[in-house]
């Protein structure tokens, strides 16, 4: 009230000192064509017509508020200009604690909490603090009757008039009590309760005065709506998280069953999915394709729960016959993952994982560009995987003979770009290899039963 008058007071000396000039010099300079009186007259209308856009009164206002406040001067405007500068934020845990701080300096209180439901139980738990640290867990139950209070007024409550309307339990006051709350302000928006702002007392011990809390309440209406979009923003990505997990764990599963049916390959389909995405990044192809390619090469043989395992591990040669059943692995796993919805082309991958660029390929004899760069990478980092590791029917034959392979057949088997990709990774650079398949297989179970023997013909990876 002192600040207004004392604005108002300086307001209207100027105005006076202003008009006295002006009527002086009007009435030297004019004084055959004006009266003092019509000149007063004029001036008057004019400054009352400025007034209506308080231009002066505004300046007036930020210089009694510099002297009033001194250092809380800059902390006030930067919480006035709070909801301009973070009203699109997403970020919930930065713009929670920009408000609280932004708060506690302003109002030179001993501390701010921010106090936001949970998704799950619509309970209330400190978001973000500044000042003293909460002395016990800030916590209010949904049906409990301060969350009540608060979201039944559309104002600032004070720590006295409260419990004049609201009944609370005897933890809660202490609670309030112990943290030296003295202001509950509803963080409302379109009359939904986003959060609760709990304001202890100011350092000096004052009270609050009527502009601090409609200031208080302003900023919280105004940043409700933005606290409210970032909260649905990270409840969205905490579920999409929580579905990549699951996801994530539905195709290791997946995987681990096939490789379970033949312990001597275990781990192939990990070390596949490992190198072709090592290969899909040296390629330049963005994060997301790799994703979809390393997600294919985890399941680019489940097909082969379908293959009888005596034929999977069978040691010796195996017959014309048995090798057409073996190559049914790709259709198989193609019918097995079609109902799948992946946002990649996994199952189409996992299908033409063993076509060829020259026609020779299964299931469907594929050629050049029919043939989708996905399953492009994938026949690449399956060949390599396969040849440098152990078999029932053969012993490792090195990494330096599948390069050799690949770079034999670049442009007849295999897509040129891809095996480009392959060989400025990988050759001459048999760590990287190593540290691709050893961290692929970090994760995957320990299968024994080797067959050491020898096995001739025909190779499937």
């Amino acid at each position: 009230m002192l600040r207004k008058a004392l604005t108002f007071s300086l307001a209207g000396l100027l105005i006076i000192c202003a008009f006295g000039s002006a009527v002086y010099l009007f009435s030297l300079l004019f004084s055959d064509f004006l009266s003092p009186l019509s000149v007063t007259a004029t001036m008057l209308a004019i400054f009352c017509a400025a007034l209506i856009f308080q231009p002066v009164v505004y300046r007036l206002q930020n210089i009694v508020d510099r002297w009033f406040f001194r250092e809380r001067f800059d902390h006030i405007q930067a919480l006035k200009r709070f909801t301009p500068d973070k009203k699109t934020s997403l970020d919930l845990g930065q713009l929670s604690s920009s408000l609280v701080t932004a708060v506690a300096r302003g109002m030179q209180n001993l501390g701010a909490y921010l106090l936001l439901p949970s998704p799950a139980t619509g309970n209330y738990t400190a978001r973000a603090a500044s000042g003293q640290k909460s002395r016990g867990r800030l916590y209010f139950a949904a049906a409990s009757p301060l969350v009540a209070a608060v979201n039944n007024r559309d104002a600032v409550i004070d720590m006295d008039s409260i419990s004049s309307c609201v009944e609370l339990p005897s933890a809660e006051w202490q609670l309030l009590f112990n943290n030296r709350i003295e202001l509950l302000v509803p963080v409302k928006n379109n009359g939904h309760l986003a959060g609760m702002l709990l304001i202890g007392r100011k350092i000096t011990r004052e009270p609050y005065s009527g502009e601090e809390k409609r200031l208080l309440l302003k900023v919280t209406s105004d940043v409700a709506a933005a606290i409210d979009n970032a909260n649905l923003y990270e409840n969205v990505r905490r579920k999409q998280s929580e579905l990549e997990k699951a996801m994530d764990g539905v195709v290791h599963a997946m995987s681990l069953i096939v490789e379970s049916r033949d312990p001597y390959t275990a781990g192939h389909q990990r070390r596949v999915a490992g190198l072709a995405r090592a290969i899909a990044e040296k390629m330049g192809l963005s994060e997301w394709q790799a994703m979809g390619i390393h997600i294919a090469g985890l399941l680019h043989d489940v097909g082969k729960v379908a293959i009888p395992p005596e034929i999977l591990s069978k040691p010796g040669k195996i017959s014309p016959y048995e090798y057409d059943i073996l190559k049914n692995h790709s259709q198989i796993g193609y019918e097995i993952l079609q109902k799948i919805d992946f946002p990649w082309p996994v199952t189409v991958a996992v299908l033409q994982h063993h076509e060829r660029m020259n026609g020779s390929g299964y299931p469907a004899g594929a050629f050049g560009e029919e043939i989708i760069l996905e399953a492009r990478i994938l026949g690449v980092a399956d060949v390599v995987e396969a040849m440098s590791s152990h078999r029932p029917y053969r012993p490792a034959l090195g990494l330096g003979c599948a390069l050799e392979e690949i770079s034999r057949n670049r442009g007849i088997l295999y897509d040129p770009r891809v095996v480009d990709a392959c060989l400025a990774l990988l050759e001459n650079n048999g760590p990287l290899f190593d540290e691709i398949m050893a961290a692929a297989a970090q994760s995957m179970p320990v299968l024994s039963n080797p067959r050491p023997k020898t096995r001739a013909t025909y190779s499937i990876g």
